[in-house]
């Protein structure tokens, strides 16, 4: 009874355990292609050059931001590991993505349009990312045009309660 129980129980789950394979390893092609080990270091890079800057702008010796520099890249070569932060990732793109979705991903990476898309995808995202953070700081009098009655409110009310 047992044996037979526990064919049963093989049958039924070997395709749902085929699936989940497939969609896992669907999904580990397409970040090992889109963010990979690469991508990981050279967004975590992204923020060096921004931060050393700062450092300069802010008066710190150039040796001294030289031994920072050098310090950030150590700690992205031994502590930054993919293999740590890769489960999570594969994780995020079968819950978006179907095993049917991302082998349509896969087959468009390997396209000469796909292969361009993947390389200049970073890129791509910082332009985008910068065009957006300068519209919104060019719109920032307008915001403050609205928050401003708000703020004045509530300080308005901080002082008639301290009157009381």
């Amino acid at each position: 009874m047992k044996t037979l129980l526990l064919l049963i129980t093989l049958v039924t789950a070997t395709p749902l355990l085929a699936t989940n394979f497939s969609h896992r390893t669907m999904a580990e092609n397409v970040v090992n292609a889109i963010s990979g080990p690469d991508v990981l270091q050279s967004s975590v890079k992204q923020a060096l050059d921004p931060f050393l800057r700062q450092l300069s702008r802010d008066g710190m010796p150039e040796e001294l931001i030289a031994e920072v520099r050098q310090a950030f890249l150590d700690w992205l070569e031994q502590d930054i590991i993919w293999d740590e932060i890769s489960p999570e990732i594969v994780a995020t793109f079968t819950d978006q993505f179907t095993a049917e979705e991302l082998s349509e991903i896969v087959k468009f990476t390997a396209t000469s349009a796909g292969k361009k898309f993947l390389l200049t995808l970073p890129e791509l995202t910082k332009r985008g990312n910068k065009l957006r953070e300068d519209y919104a700081k060019s719109k920032q009098p307008q915001l403050m045009e609205r928050i401003q009655p708000i703020i004045a409110r509530y300080e308005a009310k901080l002082e008639a309660e301290a009157a009381k």
